[in-house]
């Protein structure tokens, strides 16, 4: 069957896995697409995939083990299109907003 016409769609990003080591945040996580569209059969399918991302970032100082790190995404822009081809291109914006509480290390 091929895509006629996108009707909807929509990501929902989770963290998966989260470390701070030294003066760096690593984040894992997978965003859940859902595409309802219409067939050129002219009936209605759906399409679910999981597509990963993964993100650091760069601390202002230098943090002790195991803090609690507290992630928040947030999808800023999504657009999907078929190309000439027949597949799907995703484009999305994900802000994710950090939060963590620790002991900051001393300078010596």
């Amino acid at each position: 069957r091929k895509l006629d016409k996108i009707l909807y769609y929509n990501l929902q990003p989770e963290i998966i896995e989260k470390k701070v080591m030294a003066d760096k945040a690593v984040l894992r996580g997978i965003c859940m697409l859902h595409v309802v569209y219409l067939g050129d059969d002219g009936r209605l399918y759906v399409w679910d995939s999981d597509v990963p991302f993964s993100q650091y970032a760069e601390l202002d100082g230098t943090y002790d083990q195991n803090p609690t790190v507290t992630v928040v995404p947030c999808v800023t822009s999504l657009d999907l299109e078929e190309d000439e081809n027949g597949l799907m291109l995703l484009k999305a914006g994900i802000i994710l907003t950090i939060a963590f509480s620790a002991m900051r290390r001393r300078s010596p």
